[in-house]
């Protein structure tokens, strides 16, 4: 019987279950201070008091909307009417990578809202030269991947004059239904309204399927913890990582403000590591120049798209793995080059990794092979290395209205 169901059975006697793990007083609290620094948990009245400085954050060109696609169904649509009640459609992006013809024509339906092709994007990097730094054969596919396009796109559009320069860009998942009702961008908004020294604002929920690379982020304490014969190195990294990622209570949200000038900067993951790499990049640089990750909460349903029980194991290991290896390699994710993550690739993620899980059944443990994501230059990077093919923007920004 699960702990779920003897719980629902039995009830939970509290009292023995805590006495076995009593607070250890002072020290624990200094830690729970250190967490909840930069936590927020906005009233519905304070969102409402707040809404005319919301919108103006939200209409007046500070912000824009990237949003990746490789949905089936028409939900988006209720993604994007949500939306636009906070902002201008054009400030919207939509970043197409295989969705459906259904639901790509909810996006036609809605107008002004950026519809941009993911292939088109990439089409304006050199990848004869990038191949080699990534360590494949052909382009990357997954989430990271559209998320990188957005922010191409975007970069395009300032430099060519085509829009002001936006201070924030959002991130938001397309599968999400009822989407007015999650209120997700009053939250984002109002997080960096209240934190000035922000420079990346994400949704914090729980039970998010979190609790695996959790469980991987509290073990970089004993690493940190280590014997004198582990290189001091990766046990400095695994201290600054225990502190810096513990406090993310959904490291792994979808729906997320970043500083534009920060989105430029950090590198990108293939799949799904993004977040975790995000995060990651976000508070090594807020480190050494004093700007905050701040979390949010939202209380309100998100209700998104489930995954099989065998994606989210694989996905949880992935990105535990990743944490450990972040560790391990030592080096702060802000202090990258190309060279660090041709080294990256190269090294560390060329190779799949086993693992094995927990079936709902009687059945043996699953083995499954774990595949191998690649680390991608940030749009600054590209920008500098001359990755990007100056007549194939041209040609994109020709057809972008």
């Amino acid at each position: 019987m699960s702990d779920a169901a003897k719980s629902a059975q039995y009830g939970v006697d509290r009292v023995r279950s805590d006495r076995d793990y009593p607070s250890d007083g002072d020290e624990t609290a200094a830690w729970q201070g250190r967490f909840s620094a930069q936590y927020l948990e906005p009233t519905r009245e304070q969102l409402d008091a707040a809404r005319a400085q919301i919108l103006q954050r939200t209409t007046s060109g500070e912000m824009v909307v990237t949003i990746p696609f490789r949905e089936r169904d028409n939900t988006v649509g209720g993604v994007l009417d949500a939306l636009a009640q906070w902002l201008p459609p054009a400030s919207i992006l939509v970043v197409e990578n295989g969705s459906s013809d259904e639901a790509i024509s909810a996006v036609r339906e809605r107008a002004g809202v950026r519809l941009a092709y993911q292939d088109d994007l990439l089409d304006t990097l050199d990848w004869a030269r990038l191949l080699p730094l990534l360590k494949i054969d052909k382009r990357p596919k997954g989430k990271g991947v559209a998320v990188l396009a957005g922010s191409l796109f975007w970069h395009f559009m300032v430099r060519a004059g085509r829009i002001g320069h936006p201070q924030w860009i959002m991130a938001h998942d397309a599968e999400i239904r009822e989407c007015d009702r999650y209120r997700s961008v009053e939250h984002l908004v109002w997080a960096t309204l209240q934190r000035q020294s922000a420079h990346y604002a994400k949704t914090a929920k729980y039970g998010r399927t979190n609790s695996a690379c959790m469980t991987a982020r509290s073990m970089l304490a004993v690493l940190a913890n280590a014997p004198g014969n582990v290189d001091p190195q990766v046990r400095r990294r695994a201290a600054d990582l225990f502190e810096r990622l513990v406090p993310h209570k959904w490291m792994l949200t979808g729906e997320f403000m970043m500083r534009f000038e920060l989105v430029m900067r950090r590198p990108f993951a293939t799949g799904f590591l993004e977040e975790t790499l995000a995060s990651t990049f976000a508070e090594d640089l807020g480190a050494s120049t004093g700007a905050h990750t701040v979390h949010v909460a939202n209380p309100n349903p998100r209700m998104d798209a489930a995954n099989t029980r065998r994606k989210e194991r694989m996905m949880q290991q992935q990105i535990s793995n990743f944490i450990l290896l972040l560790a391990v390699f030592g080096i702060p994710t802000h202090e990258w080059t190309s060279a660090t993550i041709e080294e990256l690739n190269r090294n560390w993620m060329s190779t799949p990794h086993a693992m094995g899980w927990i079936t709902d059944d009687e059945g043996p443990t699953c083995a499954e092979m774990l595949p191998s994501d690649r680390i991608l230059p940030s749009v600054q990077m590209l920008v500098d290395g001359g990755y990007i093919l100056g007549d194939k923007v041209r040609q994109l920004l020709d057809k972008i209205p």
